[in-house]
C-alpha cells in the first residue's frame, strides 16, 4: 500500500507528528507540504517539511510531482484543488453534512455550537458531498477561542487518520455510508470585512466572534472615530447593563481601566486592544464610539 499525505497546518502537523511514532507506517507515506496559508500566521510549513526529513520521509511542496502515484491520498488542511488523485480522502472540519464548505471551525464557534467535529469523506465533485468514511466530534463550552479549538479538533483528526491508515496497511475495506442532504448546512468563506465587529450584536456574541477569529486567523477589528482600525484581542461580556437608548459602539464608561462598550444587548469590556502594527491600544478619550 502506497498513501500521498497532503499536509497545511497545524492539524497535518500533529497527524504526521503521529504516523512517524509507526516506523511500519511512515515506509508506506510519501507527503505533499503545503506552502502559505492565506489568513492563517501558523501553516506549519517548516515543521512539516523537517519532520519529513528528520525521518527520511519523501516529500515536496505543493506543485511538485512525486515520482509513483500513490493508491490512496488524504488531504489535512489541503486549500487546493487535487488533480486526478487516486482514491482520495478528505478531513473535514465539520460533523458532516452540516457545515460544509469553508471556514467551519470559525462559524461555528461564532454560532455557539455545542460541539466540534471532524469527518473522513471521499472526495467528490460537489463540495463535501463525498460518502463519509469515519467521523469524530466533542463537546465544548464558552468561553473558547480559536486556538484551542484548533487543538481539539487536531486530536480528531489523529484519531481518525491513525485509523483509516492502519486500515489501508492491513488491505482492510474501507467502508463508507452516503450523506443525507436533507440534513444539509453551509459554512461560508469569510473574507476581510468579515473581521469586522457588528456592534449590534448582543455582548455574548461578540465574545464569542473575538474569540473565534483571534490567533492564528487575523483577529477581530473594530473602526475608531477617526477611522482607525484597532483589533480586541480580549473582551468579556459585562451583564445587565441596560441603556435607556440604544447606542452600540458608544463606550458607556471606564471599569477597572477597561472600556465598556455599549452593545445590542448588555456591554462587553475590552481587556486588549492592539493596533495594525502589533502596538498596544488605549483609549485617550471617554466620547469614543467603534463601528
Amino acid at each position: 500500500m502506497s498513501l500521498t499525505l497532503y499536509l497545511l497546518n497545524k492539524k497535518g502537523f500533529e497527524v504526521l507528528k503521529a504516523l512517524v511514532t509507526k516506523e511500519e507506517y511512515i515506509v508506506h507515506i510519501d507527503v505533499v507540504v503545503g506552502g502559505e496559508d492565506m489568513g492563517n500566521q501558523e501553516d506549519y510549513y517548516d515543521e512539516i517539511k523537517e519532520l519529513c526529513e528528520h525521518h527520511s520521509i519523501r516529500h515536496i511542496e505543493r506543485g511538485g510531482k512525486l515520482p509513483v502515484q500513490s493508491e490512496y491520498s488524504i488531504a489535512i488542511g489541503w486549500r487546493w484543488l487535487i488533480k486526478e488523485p487516486l482514491n482520495l480522502i478528505v478531513i473535514h472540519d465539520s460533523y458532516l453534512p452540516k457545515y460544509r464548505g469553508f471556514s467551519p471551525i470559525v462559524n461555528m464557534l461564532i454560532k455557539g455550537e455545542d460541539h466540534l467535529g471532524v469527518t473522513a469523506l471521499w472526495a467528490s465533485e460537489r463540495m463535501d458531498e463525498g460518502d463519509i468514511i469515519s467521523q469524530k466530534k466533542i463537546d465544548i463550552n464558552y468561553p473558547l477561542k480559536i486556538r484551542t479549538a484548533i487543538d481539539l479538533i487536531a486530536g480528531l483528526y489523529v484519531d481518525i487518520v491513525l485509523n483509516i491508515v492502519e486500515l489501508l496497511i492491513n488491505k482492510k475495506e474501507l467502508n463508507s455510508t452516503p450523506q443525507d442532504p436533507e440534513q444539509a448546512t453551509y459554512s461560508i468563506w469569510r473574507n476581510e470585512e468579515d473581521y469586522f465587529i457588528n456592534w449590534t450584536d448582543e455582548a455574548a456574541d461578540i465574545v464569542r466572534f473575538v474569540d473565534a477569529v483571534g490567533y492564528p486567523f487575523d483577529g477581530a477589528k473594530t473602526r475608531t472615530e477617526d477611522d482607525q482600525v484597532i483589533r480586541i484581542l480580549e473582551c468579556e461580556v459585562v451583564d445587565k447593563v441596560v441603556s435607556e437608548i440604544e447606542a452600540p459602539g458608544k463606550m458607556l464608561m471606564f471599569e477597572r481601566n477597561n472600556p465598556v462598550i455599549l452593545c445590542g444587548k448588555n456591554a462587553v469590556r475590552l481587556i486588549e486592544m492592539e493596533d495594525l502594527n502589533g502596538n498596544p491600544c488605549h483609549f485617550k478619550k471617554f466620547r469614543t464610539r467603534l463601528r
